[in-house]
């Protein structure tokens, strides 16, 4: 075990208990309840990127390290349209959301799909990506593979793109 582990796993248990703790106090807001149920959305997908680290260490399922993986990417992607849709409502007043909000799911839905193909790779395929050990992977995991670390940095760079 490298040193930084044990010290990255109780930054990101830190974290995630923060964001839950930011979502249980934007869910029992009295008044505005629109503006703290985005915030709450918000920290809820702080607690999705967060997740992975604070408990993947301790999980050696390779299934539920994948899908602590796919968790992860959704939520990474999810976190700039809620904050810009938290901020565009806190702005504006009357008017409570945009005229078209959903395009803004465009982007997670997308890495969520090229996440779910990484789903249709072999499970020796799977341990090789998600894992540091040596082995052979297969041409379709290689095309998988590398399609989804190109879509997901076509997400991650529309986003700071459009939302900066």
């Amino acid at each position: 075990m490298v040193l930084t582990e044990p010290l990255t796993t109780l930054l990101s248990s830190m974290s995630l208990a923060m964001a839950l703790v930011g979502v249980a106090m934007s869910l029992t807001q009295p008044h505005n309840k629109t503006l703290f149920r985005i915030l709450a959305a918000f920290f809820v997908a702080i607690a999705a990127t967060e997740v992975g680290d604070a408990v993947g260490p301790s999980i050696s399922n390779l299934t539920l390290r994948v899908m602590l993986n796919a968790i992860w990417i959704v939520g990474a992607t999810a976190v700039l349209p809620l904050l810009w849709l938290y901020i565009w409502r806190l702005t504006r007043d009357g008017q409570s959301w945009p005229r078209h909000p959903w395009p803004h799911a465009i982007l997670p839905a997308l890495s969520l799909l090229c996440y779910a193909s990484i789903f249709a790779l072999s499970p020796s395929d799977q341990e090789f990506l998600f894992t540091e050990t040596d082995g052979d992977l297969s041409r379709r995991g290689f095309v998988l593979g590398l399609t989804y670390q190109l879509l997901g940095l076509f997400v991650v760079t529309c986003q700071w793109l459009f939302y900066l």
